[in-house]
């Protein structure tokens, strides 16, 4: 279930740099 949360962390921080990106 750990993953669950880690991948949950890493997509919100993907969308935090697209956010940044854009």
């Amino acid at each position: 279930m750990s993953t669950t949360l880690d991948a949950k962390t890493l997509w919100k921080a993907v969308l935090a740099e697209l956010q940044l990106v854009v």
